[in-house]
């Protein structure tokens, strides 16, 4: 049993599509090779009938495991292969489709492929690592330990009473784990318990006759469009109809409350019209039961979600409906983009700029941006991108005509009737500040919240905190200093030491600001619960409610939230992220931005970007019934061009100013981007790793004279402290940054992101 060669695996992916019985077999298998594509050649019995897609269970050393055929053979230069075990399901679990898919992740992400084609399986069933440990229970002696964590971890997995995966705990308890667990085994104290899958497992599936029945029932009747809406609609349906030949990619931009969602679910009836299937992205889990709910409304007993956050068996059970098309309409995160889909028609991905819709925690670290994009040329299947405020790298490719634009310039009711944006406010808290206010609150703000709640109406009040640093920054004249190489501002660390996350440049701290001399220089930051104390000394009677990651620990948690706001159960909410994505509350006329700044100085190079996006979307809450609303941004900095464009809904003005900051400095969407980070437990050995790779990766640019990259870094992450453990980050830029890393022998403790957010 062996890798095989290039020339091999060429042969082998050219056999993907060809034959159904051959004498042997490629099988990938959940183990990480040199090679990110390599597979093992076995020889599949006559009996099996394997074919591509088939889940087997295979030998490997000692061991057996789980694997996938991608590629049958007529034969190979091996000696000896050893055969297939058994097969873990009679039908494929994998289309020919999905592994191609598979493949161009796995090559364009730098991930090992079995971690690609994990994402494809059916839920609970993958190629990834899922061993369990338990302690063997015998007596340890007491030099059997060996080392401090090996005795650590001992007596964490005493309080367990059942095995857990080795993967869990790494990540909960940190990366001194993982050496914990090798003492601990080298010494026998430990017993590993490979999971198996049951095979030819398939969960019935709701029986025909029901589904048949249920979209029978009448659907709602679809709202008369606006010309707008319809001549988007017909420009989608056009391209269904032409074929391969016509572009298949569409960005929807239109202002919050356009209608956005109408336009989404007629090209949607029409992909149905044709026997095909679809699937809507959503950005945020707490939206899926609204989204649910009016989906299912107009295709009653044709609509499933598939997401993380359902339990297993729900999960495995939509699973089969979608690959059966049982269910023809998948609503979820961006996993549903790997659900088994039979004939895809068409993709939406609403409110498309959503940092969400990147993988960050583990391999592949893909934007479902771009995975749609390769399934429609997979699928002849048509994308269409939602938002009011684009990804810049979206509307660079709509400017450069690599996407065809859709426009909605106008907010509508439910009725059809047209709808007045929110009237916007900035404030200045520079001035509320000299003025002698030193609350959270400016006197604006204070007034509007007061006589919001006795008209009866409701407010949101919003905290930018997602991405913060400890940002230090000038409340006199808002001035917070940046890095001179990279002009994104520095991070403060203690006691007095400010960093540059991209570069490492560094500074000590002022004690006044640099700008006006003010000693009125600090830290800015501030948490919601501190937002909802100080609300409920303003306003004594009201009712709040908080909604951020703190109090919510599952979608039932949001929807119980989300609900009680919506009936009316509480006067003011208060939250972060959630509360700007594509909630439609009627009753709310008031939305107070606590501090725009926050955010807008992260050491992030899209944190104008991510300022300006989050801004103008928690503005569109407001105002969305029948009475007129308003937002009140609060700022230090209201000069910045991405305040000033949030607070007048001008997505052109921002776009043209973000776009000349990238140009200046060759960033993304001018370059690509590729991001290393490394996470050790020891500081020491972590700086040495980082200083040694980054020399490395310097050193190979100079001797291929590689002209068009740059190298940035190491720095210490923005994530500097995970779990007790020392992260550092290299950042390199250019044309074409996987040339680089083609020429370097990169470490498994190394974490590759291509693009990353």
């Amino acid at each position: 049993m062996s890798t095989i060669d290039a020339s091999e695996q060429s042969k082998a992916k050219s056999t993907l599509l060809i034959g159904n019985r051959s004498p042997y077999v490629d099988v990938v298998v959940g183990i990480r090779t040199e090679r990110l594509s390599d597979s093992f050649t076995y020889y599949a019995p006559p009996d099996f009938n394997l074919q591509v897609g088939h889940q087997v269970r295979v030998p490997f050393g000692k061991k057996e495991i789980t694997g996938i055929v991608v590629a049958l053979r007529e034969n190979t230069s091996l000696g000896y292969t050893k055969p297939v075990n058994s097969l873990v399901h009679e039908s494929p679990v994998i289309s020919r489709r999905q592994l191609q898919l598979a493949y161009w992740m796995s090559e364009k992400y730098l991930s090992p492929i079995h971690e690609a084609i994990s994402l494809m399986m059916p839920p609970g069933q993958n190629l990834k690592n899922m061993q369990k440990v338990s302690i063997s229970r015998k007596m340890p002696k007491p030099n059997q330990f060996r080392t401090e964590g090996a005795k650590r971890l001992y007596e964490y997995l005493e309080t367990k009473k059942s095995p857990l995966l080795a993967k869990t705990l790494i990540t909960r308890l940190g990366p001194w784990a993982r050496n914990a667990l090798l003492t601990l085994h080298r010494n026998h104290l430990l017993k590993i318990h490979e999971p198996v899958p049951k095979q030819n497992t398939q969960l019935v599936s709701p029986s025909e006759p029901f589904v048949q029945l249920a979209k029978s029932n009448n659907s709602v009747i679809s709202p008369v469009l606006t010309q707008p809406q319809s001549k988007a609609v017909e420009k989608i349906k056009f391209s269904i109809n032409s074929g391969s030949n016509s572009n298949k990619k569409f960005l929807l931009k239109g202002v919050t409350g356009s209608g956005k969602t109408e336009v989404y679910l007629q090209a949607i009836s029409y992909v149905l019209s044709q026997g095909r299937q679809a699937v809507v992205l959503i950005p945020e889990l707490s939206l899926t039961p609204q989204m649910l709910d009016r989906f299912e409304a107009r295709f009653p007993g044709n609509v499933v979600a598939f997401h993380s956050g359902l339990s297993d068996s729900v999960h495995r059970k939509n699973w089969w409906m979608i690959h059966n098309k049982q269910a023809n309409v998948v609503i979820g995160s961006r996993s549903a983009l790997f659900a088994p889909h039979r004939d895809l028609g068409i993709i939406v991905i609403d409110e498309e700029h959503e940092w969400t819709y990147k993988q960050q925690e583990q391999q592949p670290r893909y934007h479902a941006r771009d995975v749609a994009f390769r399934l429609s040329e997979l699928n002849d299947c048509v994308v269409i991108l939602g938002s009011a405020t684009p990804d810049l790298s979206t509307y660079y490719s709509a400017q450069n005509g690599l996407i065809e634009t859709m426009e909605l310039p106008s907010r509508i009711q439910d009725s059809g009737a047209f709808l007045p944006l929110a009237k916007v406010s900035t404030v200045d808290m520079r001035m509320e500040l000299k003025n002698g206010n030193r609350s959270i609150f400016s006197d604006l703000l204070k007034t509007s919240l007061i006589e919001t709640y006795e008209q009866g109406n409701q407010s949101l009040l919003f905290l930018n905190r997602r991405g913060t640093a400890n940002i230090v920054q000038c409340r006199s004249c808002g001035f917070s200093l940046k890095c001179s190489r990279c002009n994104i501002a520095y991070t403060f660390h203690a006691p007095n030491k400010l960093i540059c996350h991209r570069c490492n440049k560094s500074r000590l701290t002022p004690n006044s600001c640099p700008n006006c001399k003010s000693s009125q220089i600090k830290y800015l930051g501030i948490g919601t619960q501190r937002v909802v104390d100080k609300v409920s000394e303003l306003i004594p009677g009201a009712k709040i409610l908080r909604w951020d990651r703190d109090t919510v620990k599952s979608i039932k948690d949001h929807e119980a939230i989300l609900s009680n706001f919506a009936s009316r159960k509480a006067n003011i909410l208060v939250g972060t992220q959630m509360i700007a994505k594509g909630l439609h509350l009627p009753n709310v006329t008031l939305v107070g931005v606590i501090l725009a700044d926050i955010g807008l100085n992260s050491a992030d190079l899209r944190a104008s970007e991510r300022t300006f996006q989050v801004l103008t979307q928690v503005a569109g809450r407001a105002g969305r019934g029948e009475s007129v609303g308003h937002v009140v941004i609060q700022t230090y900095n209201p000069e910045h061009y991405a305040i000033r464009s949030a607070a007048k809904q001008n997505y052109k003005e921002f776009y043209d100013k973000e776009i000349q900051f990238r140009r200046s400095l060759s960033y993304p969407p001018y370059s690509g981007q590729i991001r290393l980070t490394l996470n050790l437990q020891n500081p020491t050995v972590a700086t040495r790793e980082a200083q040694r790779m980054g020399n490395a990766l310097k050193s190979e640019l100079r001797s291929w004279d590689i002209r068009d990259l740059r190298i940035i870094g190491p720095a210490p992450s923005s994530q500097s402290s995970i779990r007790g453990s020392s992260s550092w980050s290299i950042n390199i830029l250019g044309l074409n940054p996987h040339m680089l890393l083609e020429k370097i022998n990169l470490p498994h403790s190394w974490k590759v992101d291509v693009d990353p957010y």
